[in-house]
Parts: structure tokens; sequence; C-alpha cells
């Protein structure tokens, strides 16, 4: 997929993990949409898992909030010190204070910087950024961020894409991007439409508008494409600069008769080789696992961006009292896209083992509300748990329980050497702005489970005229598990979530 331009180099993920445990930084930051509206609003959340998991005290912690309109103007800036476990902030309510907006619709860019005179280790935060419009909200975490002084700043060139693309009348996919301090030296964006297999179906080149520092723009692909021929599992990819900034995107598509953002983050097309190294003392290099409650559909897609790899795939299904072997071979031809859907299991497992396993094999997963026929689901872009991921035992995310909303945690726990998986248990706490529950958990080996709020919960709906959403952490004894959050409405299949931190 290259375009000739020098390629962003990308550490072998073994090392990138390696070198973050002596990394030190003192700020981290992230780059989201600020989309304001009559109907519209841009949230951001996150737990302070700085103080719960990091030990940072709160004294220690400045958020800044700087939001910037689509021309780099800055308007509006909020400082918060002393931030609680659970946090969230309006970005209308900020501008509102401001008195500058003077129209219905504001589009620009919200910078989240995080400072510590204590070590932050990591310059990506954990926080979500939630776009509402009425009572339907989507959630995509840290994508894209503005460089630490200390970064490497040269010029490089990455394909970003990866992102399910909904073509109709209705419905366009869309991109964000954005500028750092120094403006954009890019004199031209590339954007193509891809098939399934990869292959450029039409291609357009455009002159880049907003190069003034911190501009932004968000491109609608309606814009730019002929929608008469479609087919199924076409897909976008963007030609972006790096410098001042990392541009991985908030994407996703936009409901035009709705006005409403659905938002996931970009990967981008992986040239170099990276492979998960060899290791006797496990069974498997790889695994791709999609996990399910009863009340969701889950269908998950793999894009044929992933570096080239040679290794066999060998599915399991925790329900099934013979596995299907036909099914092995799937995911090997990464030339091809891959769409499938869990049906009636809610938990699978596909084990990748051979000597060319990709380090970073990139899925999204899309979820849905079961029995409703609806064209709201999410994308969360994730993807295979290779052997070289550290050891985790905190796990934290967030939820929505109002306005007919369920918010239901999903855990997995299998391992890369399934014999030797064991059952985990540990707390799970949930935090709102004035309230906080917890309950233990358990889940056995090699299994999945789902846990509904409303189960141990009884939430009561807020007189805030803003959405009260909610953080949760999970604690546990074993190192093997993985979530995603989701919440649904029944109602009309309104939906929304993200893979835990």
């Amino acid at each position: 997929m290259s375009d000739g331009k020098t390629s962003f180099p990308v550490q072998d993920l073994k090392n990138a993990f390696k070198s973050r445990e002596s990394a030190y930084c003192n700020r981290a930051s992230a780059v989201f949409p600020a989309i304001v509206g009559k109907i519209k609003d841009t949230h951001i959340v996150f737990l302070n898992y700085w103080t719960l998991k990091n030990e940072i005290r709160h004294e220690n912690l400045t958020i800044n909030l700087r939001i910037y309109d689509k021309f780099g103007k800055r308007c509006g800036i909020a400082t918060f010190q002393n931030i609680g476990l659970h946090n969230q902030f309006s970005i209308k309510s900020i501008l509102a204070k401001t008195g500058k907006i003077e129209d219905d619709d504001f589009q620009g860019m919200v910078e989240i910087e995080v400072i510590s005179s204590e070590n932050l280790k990591f310059s990506f935060p954990a926080v979500i950024a939630i776009f509402s419009s009425g009572d339907r909200f989507s959630a995509v975490h840290s994508a894209g961020r503005i460089k630490n002084s200390d970064e490497i700043q040269s010029v490089s060139y990455t394909e970003e894409t990866n992102w399910t693309c909904k073509f109709s009348k209705n419905t366009t996919p869309f991109f964000h991007i954005f500028n750092g301090p120094n403006g954009s030296n890019q004199s031209e964006i590339v954007v193509k439409l891809r098939d399934d297999q990869g292959n450029i179906v039409q291609s357009k080149t455009l002159p880049v508008e907003h190069r003034e520092p911190f501009a932004s723009k968000i491109y609608f692909a309606d814009d730019l494409f002929n929608f008469d021929n479609i087919t199924f599992g076409m897909f976008l990819s963007v030609l972006v600069q790096h410098n001042t900034v990392f541009p991985r995107l908030v994407v996703g598509n936009y409901h035009k008769n709705i006005d409403y953002y659905e938002v996931t983050h970009s990967f981008s097309a992986i040239e170099q080789q990276d492979y998960c190294p060899s290791d006797p003392s496990i069974d498997f290099e790889s695994m791709l696992c999609a996990y399910s409650s009863p009340e969701l559909d889950l269908s998950f897609t793999v894009f044929p961006t992933n570096c080239e790899g040679n290794f066999l795939v060998e599915p399991f299904f925790p329900k099934r009292k013979m596995q299907d072997k036909s099914e092995n071979s799937f995911l090997i031809d990464k030339r091809q896209l891959v769409h499938r859907k869990l049906g009636t299991d809610d938990f699978a497992v596909f084990r990748f083992r051979g000597t060319q396993v990709p380090s970073r094999f990139n899925a999204s997963f899309q979820f849905s509300v079961k029995g409703l026929v609806s064209s709201f689901s999410t994308d969360i872009a994730s993807g295979a748990k290779s052997s070289v991921y550290p050891p985790k035992l905190r796990h934290w995310g967030h939820g929505y329980s109002e306005a007919g909303y369920e918010t239901v945690i999903l855990i997995r726990n299998n391992s890369h050497t399934p014999k030797n998986t064991k059952a985990t248990s540990g707390t799970l706490k949930v935090y709102s702005n004035e309230s906080y529950w917890e309950r233990n958990i358990e889940v056995a080996a090699e299994t999945a489970t789902s846990i509904k709020l409303s189960d141990f919960i009884k939430f009561e709906e807020s007189q805030n005229s803003n959405p009260q959403f909610l953080s949760w952490i999970i604690d546990l004894d074993q190192p093997t598990c993985e979530t995603f959050w989701v919440s649904y409405r029944q109602l009309d299949g309104a939906i929304f979530g993200e893979h835990g931190f």
C-alpha cells in the first residue's frame, strides 16, 4: 500500500513494550474532533488510573483541555486539578462559558493534556471521547496525539485505514485530520477506495486547505467518491503525514439523517515484517478472541492490511462438542478481507501457531443489539493478542446506564498455553460522579463471561442536563484476561462501546 513516501518507522512490538519499562515522561496527550451543535456534544471521560493504578498523587496531576476551531484558532481552555476517580467534561459546556460560539454547529479539535511531576510512563493517556447526538452515543479511546518536545519530529507517512465503512444514501464514512503546533507542510491528501482484497478502486487527491497550526478538518467519503458501484467489504485508506503529531485518526461513519457520528480509530497499514519470537514454553504465538453476551450480536473483520505471515490457525469454540477443523484456514490469506459473525457462539478463540505469526494483527469488532434490524453498531479497533504482551492484572473502562441504556462488561480468560490457564477472581469497582459500587467476580479458565451492571446496581436517572457516564476498574489475580464494554438500548438498537484499557 506504499505510495513511495518515507514510511513511519514502527518499533517491533516486543521491543516497544520493553522500552516502556524504562520510559519517562511528564506529559501525555490525545487529540479528538470537537463536535458541538444544537443536539450534539463531545464528552471527555476518564478514570483516574494514574492514582488508582500508578499511585501518582492527585495533587501532582493537572489536566488541560484546549479547544480549537477548524482554522486552528483557540476558542476555549479549561484546567482541572485535584481530579476525582471518575471524570467527565462537556466541550459544549466549556465553550458556552467563553461566549465564543456564534452558531449552532462547531467543528474543530480538542487536545487533552496530562501533566505530572511524577513519571506518567506512557505519552498516550487512557481517556475516551464520547460523541452524543441527542440520546445516541459513540465512543473512541485516545487515537492521535501531539508529540512531546523530546520526540522525533521528522516528516514521514502512514496509510491510515482499517475501519468498517458504511456506504448508503444516508450514511457515509468520514475521517478527521489534524495539525500540531507547526502546522502542516503536506500539500495534498491521497484518499483511496479499496476493494476487499485491498486493490485500489478509486483514488482522490485533495489539496490541503487546513495547513495552519492546530487546524483540522472532517472529510466525508460521499464528497469524494461515487457510491453507485460499492460492493461488500470496500474500505478507505488515507495517506497522512507525521511530524509534530502522531496521526492515528478518529474515523467512522456519519449518519446524515440524524446528525450522528459513529466513531472508531484507524490503524496504519503494516508494511514491515514483525513476527512473534519463538518461545518453546508456549503452545501458540498469538490468538484472536471474540466474546459477547446473550443480548448482543458480534461480528469481527480482519482487513487485508496486516503484514504477510505464514502460520496455522486452530479454532476453539468452548460451547461446541466438536471443534470444526475446516475453519483452520480462514485467516491465513491476508490478501482478502475476512468478516465473520459469531452466530450462536458467544465466545470463540482463533489460536495462531508458526514461525511467522505477526506481532501486530489488527481487527475490528462490531457489536449490535440481538434481534433488531438496526443501522447502528460499534466498530471497536482491536486485534489479536500476541505472546509478547506484558502480563496485566488491572482492566478498566466506562459505560452508561441512563435513558434506557444497559451496560455490559465482557471478560475473557484464556492464554497462549491453554492447559496452564487458571481460573481468576477479583473485584469490580464502579464509579459515577457521586456513587461507588463493588462486587466480586470469577471467570473460569478458557471461558468468557458477561456482567450486566443493572444486575447488581440500582441506577437512578440523573437530574443533570448532561449525561452521567460511568467508570469501572477490575483487579484480578491472573494475568490472562481482556475486556470489552458495551452500552446498548434494546428499544432502538442504539449502541456504543470500547475495549478496556
